[in-house]
């Protein structure tokens, strides 16, 4: 089991500024020294914020600086229809974790790591953790996942839980060589997300 811990612009203890570099490991060790059992069958890896994983064949990109909540209070334009999904191919369609400039108000973009939020790849999985409603939308290839907030204050909140199933060239036991053309693993159609409320 791997437990993958990003900071965000909520945390007191982390760098307030945009993007945001990983916790630091010594902090880490010494915040949990004595207070956390930790088995030894867990592997922690820090990662900043924000950041693209793979896991296995999925890339998954994480943003927690609410990229949705800034572009709703700051779009000129926009044409009918769902909100939540055209606020979200915006990340996608400017291949930006923060396509908003300037940014909105309380959010410390710092320009010299500005090239930390550019979206290289295409992840097949966007974890935009939000204030809006959670949601689980597919927005062409991507399915994009706003597991809203553990804590609403002082109550409850939700988190989203993911099930990929295996793809059928897996489970039909067929491998393929390095050199093999690339094959569409289409993430969404063997995803289930469900929105669990704490």
């Amino acid at each position: 089991t791997t437990c993958i811990l990003i900071p965000s612009l909520k945390n007191l203890h982390a760098r307030m500024t945009f993007p945001q570099p990983p916790f630091d490991q010594g902090e880490v060790i010494q915040a949990t020294m004595g207070e956390m059992d930790v088995s030894p069958r867990v592997k922690v890896q820090l990662m900043g914020n924000p950041c693209v994983i793979r896991i296995n064949e999925i890339l998954v990109g994480i943003c927690t600086a609410d990229p949705i909540s800034d572009l709703a209070g700051n779009e000129v334009s926009h044409t009918p229809g769902d909100s939540i999904t055209r606020l979200a191919s915006h990340v996608l369609q400017q291949r930006s974790f923060y396509p908003l400039f300037p940014p909105a108000e309380g959010c410390q973009l710092s320009m010299a790591n500005v090239k930390y939020l550019g979206l290289e790849q295409t992840p097949d999985v966007l974890l935009l953790p939000s204030l809006v409603s959670p949601f689980a939308k597919r927005i062409g290839d991507v399915l994009c996942v706003n597991p809203g907030q553990l804590t609403d204050r002082c109550w409850p909140g939700t988190f989203a839980r993911l099930t990929v199933h295996p793809s059928r060239k897996v489970t039909a036991g067929l491998t393929l060589s390095p050199s093999a053309p690339e094959v569409a693993h289409r993430v969404c159609e063997r995803t289930r997300v469900d929105i669990v409320r704490i």
